[in-house]
């Protein structure tokens, strides 16, 4: 694949990440909640890094 064509898959994938995770993070009942929700949203944000660094061959995952 292109490696432009891994970027604009990669940008695609955050947007619509971003927002189903701003519109989950409105349905939580509680604030004390919203830390651990923020905890997994950030650990997935790091596995699409990771995946964007091993598609690009900068790392071998």
């Amino acid at each position: 694949m292109e490696l432009i064509n891994v970027i604009r898959e990669f940008v695609r994938n955050v947007v619509i990440y971003t927002v189903l995770a701003a519109f989950c993070m409105q349905l939580l009942p509680a604030e004390a909640y919203r830390k651990y929700a923020r905890f997994a949203v950030g650990l997935v944000y790091i596995c699409m890094m990771l995946d964007l660094a091993g598609k690009m061959g900068l790392v071998k995952i």
